[in-house]
């Protein structure tokens, strides 16, 4: 029993060292696309726009696009908001740039303030698990609305990520250890010392919720 208990203890250091690496490669890349790339291309913008006639004019409108994509490829893999000024901020950008992009309605609700930063374990974790189940909300709910809340309480921060779509047999999703992206939204939650709860019925939507236990010593 020990043994198995130490060997898990491992995995978990393991993986909590593996995904604060992949946090650290994807802040790096967004900052190279961001600042490098991005002021390539704005550099490249201006000289564009001293020259005259339509293929100026057509370079400008492409080059403009390029960097459009560059900026939301670069928050798509890390945001600096995120970094600058925490979860709450960052989860407010997110629905602003979701608005622009896709047809769904969703909406954002929270009480973190901008002095209570949490760690920045809690606060990857946290969004990307909001990353996750809003792709599977689009991907697979068929809704027209979500939203997402994150409430914080002296011992713990609560996720909550409610859409009015089709739903699912959330019993038979969290036992089938595979889809939908649960499995990495639940040990993300579970590194975390948190539970991941599912509540859906086919036909009733989903509410996906992950309460994180706020411990300092943890």
């Amino acid at each position: 029993h020990d043994q198995v208990a130490d060997k898990e203890f491992q995995r978990r250091v393991l993986l909590g060292r593996l995904t604060r690496a992949q946090e650290d490669e994807r802040r790096r890349l967004a900052l190279e696309l961001h600042d490098e790339l991005g002021q390539s291309l704005s550099s490249l913008l201006m000289q564009v726009r001293e020259g005259e006639g339509e293929k100026a004019s057509a370079l400008e409108s492409d080059i403009l696009a390029l960097i459009s994509n560059v900026r939301q490829l670069a928050f798509a893999l890390r945001p600096a908001i995120l970094d600058d000024y925490g979860l709450d901020a960052a989860l407010r950008r997110y629905v602003q740039e979701m608005g622009k992009q896709s047809p769904l309605k969703v909406d954002y609700h929270g009480n973190v303030k901008p002095e209570e930063r949490l760690t920045e374990e809690v606060e990857s974790a946290l969004y990307r698990v909001v990353q996750e189940a809003m792709t599977n909300v689009l991907r697979h709910s068929e809704a027209s609305s979500a939203s997402i809340v994150l409430l914080k309480s002296d011992s713990s921060i609560t996720l909550l990520v409610e859409d009015n779509g089709v739903g699912m047999d959330a019993e038979a999703a969290l036992m089938a250890h595979k889809g939908v992206g649960l499995v990495g939204m639940r040990e993300r939650a579970s590194l975390l010392g948190g539970q991941l709860m599912l509540e859906s019925e086919p036909g009733r939507g989903t509410l996906l919720k992950v309460v994180v236990p706020l411990d300092e010593e943890r």
